[in-house]
């Protein structure tokens, strides 16, 4: 469009004769937007001639029309330019702040210890998984009948009072025993033969309840009963199996024989007699310690042939035959 009208504005004054002008074409010079924009784009106009002077409607028409034209078109290009780089700029910033931030990992809490309360909880409640899973491996042999007579006897008076409907007050064990003073001999030995068999029947149920378990759960369970015994502070009873092997026998064991048969170690207390037979094994001479180490190994021997054929495994070895750690780790290495 500027190129058109600088094209026309050419034309118009080749027409318009030189007395027509109301003011002298050099102060068109002052309007330097439209000189600066005619010379930039045509040539027609710089052909004009610099003396003639043209009328000052056109002159005002051309400075409008084009000038403004051009530089608002330019100032426009130039500002968007700077504006568009401006923003780009600042949002590639932003990006890189949002992109640090997102790359950094938001830290954990850090886990708070347990109070001491939570503390015994946690160890009742431990202890008591554990005992639970040591009375599982214990196993519960069947319960026993009563091999009493007498106590046959006060258990027949308690469920007779139980059971008599005129009775409005439990019965006492004191009251008991008066009634089962009256009782006769014949009566008595009534009870005295129930009490015989129950123990058989005690004695054939704890056979079959042996024998429906491997001589190695036996074992097993002997194990964790003596762990219970430990952990409870209560007696609980090894379980009896003949299947079981025997512990071998150490040499100061079949001194301890020896000295006792002879008579050596009467009237003295268990602890008197543990260290008499530790005094007497170190007096022995070499030749004669010799012979109970002999035996021991003997006995040992025996031990590890039965507990394989038994349990189907090898024992753990003495502390005589295990190795020191460094050779414990010398050898782990070298198997390795």
């Amino acid at each position: 469009m500027p190129l058109n009208l600088a094209y026309r504005g050419g034309a118009l004054l080749r027409t318009v004769r030189p007395n027509v002008l109301c003011r002298s074409a050099r102060v068109a010079a002052i309007h330097t937007p439209a000189k600066r924009v005619s010379l930039a784009t045509t040539g027609r106009l710089s052909k004009l001639p610099v003396g003639v002077a043209y009328p000052s409607s056109v002159l005002r028409v051309l400075t409008k029309s084009y000038a403004t034209a051009g530089e608002s078109e330019g100032s426009s290009e130039k500002s968007t330019g700077k504006r568009k780089a401006s923003k780009t700029s600042k949002g590639g910033k932003k990006k890189k702040k949002s992109a640090s931030s997102a790359s950094k990992k938001p830290k954990k809490p850090k886990r708070k210890g347990l109070t001491p309360r939570q503390k015994s909880l946690k160890a009742a409640k431990e202890r008591r998984d554990m005992i639970s899973r040591l009375k599982e491996t214990a196993l519960q042999p069947p319960k026993k009948r009563t091999v009493v007579g007498p106590s046959l006897i006060l258990r027949e008076i308690f469920t007779r009072s139980k059971e008599d409907p005129n009775r409005t007050k439990p019965l006492t064990f004191m009251e008991a025993q008066e009634i089962a003073r009256t009782y006769s001999e014949e009566e008595r030995e009534k009870f005295r033969r129930l009490a015989k068999e129950n123990k058989a029947a005690n004695d054939e149920d704890y056979r079959n309840f042996i024998n429906s378990h491997s001589p190695r759960e036996i074992k097993d369970a002997n194990v964790a009963r003596r762990a219970l015994s430990r952990i409870t502070k209560k007696k609980v009873l090894p379980l009896r199996d003949d299947r079981l092997v025997k512990k071998a026998v150490a040499a100061q064991n079949f001194l301890y024989n020896d000295l006792l048969a002879a008579g050596e170690l009467e009237g003295l207390r268990p602890q008197e007699t543990i260290a008499r037979v530790s005094q007497r094994f170190r007096e022995l001479t070499d030749a004669e310690r010799e012979k109970y180490l002999e035996l021991q190994a003997r006995d040992r021997e025996r031990f590890e042939r039965e507990y394989l054929e038994v349990y189907g495994q090898t024992p753990a070895p003495t502390r005589s035959k295990r190795l020191p750690k460094s050779q414990e780790t010398e050898s782990k290495v070298d198997t390795s």
